[in-house]
């Protein structure tokens, strides 16, 4: 099966992964991450979600040079790099 864990990095940069249900985690396995940051954008009076700030490989499951592996257990991720 396919796997798509999902986040939504807080402000203090930490954030909890959600696979099947709010924070549930991701199953183990080894992943390539992905990662988008909108500029929000107001269009006619509304804010919606305006260009991506990251580099666009990094947004691409077949461009991206992220990886992270999922073992049994609590699991802490090193900060990821992003290069421009």
């Amino acid at each position: 099966p396919i796997f798509r864990p999902k986040a939504t990095v807080r402000a203090d940069g930490s954030f909890q992964v959600s696979t099947y249900g709010p924070s549930d985690g991701a199953p183990e396995g080894d992943y390539r991450v992905t990662i988008v940051w909108h500029k929000l954008v107001e269009v006619d009076g509304e804010t919606t979600a305006g260009p991506n700030l990251l580099p666009a490989p990094y947004a691409q499951p077949g461009s991206t040079e992220l990886r992270v592996s999922v073992k049994p257990g609590p699991n802490e991720l090193s900060p990821l790099q992003i290069r421009p």
